[in-house]
């Protein structure tokens, strides 16, 4: 938001825009996690944090246990194009502005009515609210439910305390829930890299596409596809 220009000297399709910006990346920091402060040592995640966290779990495919992006559902069964509404790089009208807010309400409300009366009744809900079907919402609804369950206690104390005795401590994939539910419980002794599961699906369906066009973009330029290429894994 910074080097704001001249609200003065604009045309009115000008500040349109600039507010639909501005409107953008308020929602980004909306959807940061940043607001439910740091993490209590051996405190386990419940109330407003809990469902901000499964919310944002919700929000992204995980096609290595067969779940879809529940926002992706949703607008798919309000009849919008999700690629289109959430995986371009801008907001290009108030139409689609108000088309991702009132998706986000309805994944919202759908976390609630899960939090508050399960999986089924969640499932019902984004049936009669934005026409989803059962087979496509039960199985993130069944992932954030195993995930709640995880949520609700860690092996952090107790880990310290065989630490301090010298003791084993499980390993563990280090990472953010988000990123990898996987990680849950925490408490275990995190490693960064696990070498028999890298890279994830997830990771190589994305990646899979960046490397085409890379090498389309190659051959274009130079007339023929590199000799060799290399990752750096960091």
């Amino acid at each position: 938001m910074n080097n704001a220009p001249d609200i003065a000297a604009m045309t009115s399709q000008e500040r349109d825009r600039r507010v639909l910006e501005l409107c953008e990346q308020v929602s980004e920091i909306e959807q940061r996690l940043i607001p439910t402060g740091l993490h209590v040592f051996g405190r386990a995640t419940d109330g407003r944090e809990c469902a901000d966290m499964l919310r944002m779990v919700a929000s992204f495919d995980r096609p290595e246990v067969g779940v879809r992006s529940l926002p992706d559902l949703v607008a798919e069964g309000l009849g919008f194009d999700a690629s289109h509404l959430f995986h371009t790089s801008t907001i290009k009208d108030e139409g689609m502005l108000r088309t991702r807010e009132q998706v986000d309400v309805i994944v919202r409300e759908a976390i609630s009515i899960f939090i508050h009366d399960g999986v089924e009744r969640a499932v019902s809900w984004l049936g009669h609210a934005a026409r989803v079907a059962g087979e496509a919402s039960r199985p993130v609804l069944m992932l954030l439910e195993r995930i709640r369950e995880q949520l609700k206690s860690n092996q952090e104390l107790d880990s310290l305390m065989r630490a301090l005795r010298g003791e084993y401590i499980a390993p563990g994939p280090g990472a953010d829930i988000v990123q990898n539910p996987g990680i849950l419980p925490t408490g275990r002794n995190t490693h960064a890299v696990n070498p028999y599961k890298v890279p994830s699906e997830a990771a190589f369906t994305r990646a899979e596409r960046v490397v085409n066009l890379l090498l389309k973009r190659h051959r274009a330029e130079h007339g023929r596809y590199p000799h060799a290429m290399a990752l750096v894994l960091w």
